[in-house]
């Protein structure tokens, strides 16, 4: 694989791993972001309930405390009225003297306990006024006090309301910084993809390079048409007669990879792949999942084919003999080389050119 291709798919690679860890640490971000959020509301949400409730509570207060205030006026009033009379009463008594002007000892009596009665209810009259002062008195500073208590969460209650609507501005604003980070991170994955799929059309055409009568190779020369470095012989009359690829596999089963017949020949990791007959390398590198693969040119438009090798040790252009090696088996759960015998761009049935 030339350089340049290694660099697209390694590119090609990387954006899509950018990209996946983009939106990973993008999806984190969002979602700390938003249990922020949520604990920040749900605190501000219970600091304005308990403001309403208080405001609520103290509102109830006041209003209990204006209905008794209304309530004492003309409870004091009468108070004072009925204290006057009273007051009169005794001041009138007393003036007019202790005796009275006939009516002897029990008139005297009489006369004595009317003055205590009615100092005794002037008495009452009066602590029931001084009673309903302080009652009144005290109903002032507690609504003053509840004023207070409403005006303080009052301001509180606006601030909280304040603060709720930072948040839902600052929330929005994360959301749009949120959605433009996706927009950008869809757009890297756009790429990403686009980049994939321009590497995978090229491993396509490359797939598609082998013509009847020619092996293109995407780029790297063309070859097919320069004269060998070694004689070939009539690759026609070995069949029947090419060597094993694998020397010592334990199983050969006949298999097919995309309409292309072979046969698979199972070994140890490692094992040395060999040339079935003398031929030029016309392609010697990475090819799909299967690892290495190596293309023998033997004349005549026929090709063999040896793929699933994890190291080759011959380059474009070599000779080779039969039985010479092109590189060793590759490491797998089950370690196999897959060798096809090939005219042009068909697959031929490879066991028919095999030895006994």
């Amino acid at each position: 694989m030339s350089g340049r291709h290694r660099l697209a798919r390694w590119l090609a690679a990387c954006g899509l791993l950018v990209a996946s860890v983009a939106d990973l640490a993008g999806v984190m971000a969002h979602a700390h972001a938003d249990a922020s959020f949520a604990e920040r509301r749900e605190g501000l949400e219970r600091n304005i309930e308990q403001a309403l409730s208080t405001i609520e509570s103290e509102m109830v207060r006041k209003r209990q405390i204006v209905a008794e205030t209304q309530a004492l006026a003309p409870r004091r009033a009468a108070a004072h009225a009925q204290m006057i009379r009273r007051a009169s009463a005794l001041y009138r008594i007393r003036r007019a003297g202790m005796l009275p002007a006939a009516g002897g000892f029990d008139a005297l009596l009489e006369h004595m306990a009317r003055v205590r009665r009615l100092t005794r209810m002037v008495e009452d009259d009066l602590d029931l006024l001084a009673f309903l002062d302080q009652r009144s008195s005290a109903l002032t500073a507690t609504l003053a006090r509840a004023d207070e208590v409403v005006a303080t969460e009052q301001r509180r209650l606006a601030s909280y309301r304040a603060e709720e609507r930072r948040l839902e501005s600052e929330q929005r604003a994360q959301e749009q910084r949120a959605q433009e980070r996706l927009a950008r991170e869809e757009r890297a994955r756009e790429r990403a993809a686009a980049q994939e799929r321009a590497a995978q059309a090229r491993r396509e055409r490359r797939e598609r390079a082998l013509e009847p009568g020619t092996l293109r190779v995407a780029g790297e020369a063309d070859t097919s048409a320069a004269p060998p470095v070694a004689p070939m012989d009539d690759f026609e009359s070995r069949r029947g007669h090419l060597t094993s690829p694998l020397p010592g596999a334990v199983q050969t089963r006949d298999e097919q990879v995309r309409g292309a017949r072979g046969i698979a020949f199972v070994g140890a990791a490692g094992a040395t792949v060999r040339a079935a007959a003398p031929g030029r390398v016309v392609f010697a590198r990475v090819y799909g999942a299967r690892g290495y693969m190596v293309v023998l040119d033997h004349g005549q438009t026929y090709y063999t084919v040896y793929s699933g090798l994890g190291s080759v040790s011959v380059q474009v252009g070599d000779w080779v003999g039969g039985g010479a090696s092109l590189g060793t088996l590759a490491d797998a759960d089950v370690p196999a080389l897959f060798f096809q015998v090939r005219r042009g761009a068909q697959s031929l049935d490879a066991r028919a050119w095999m030895a006994p």
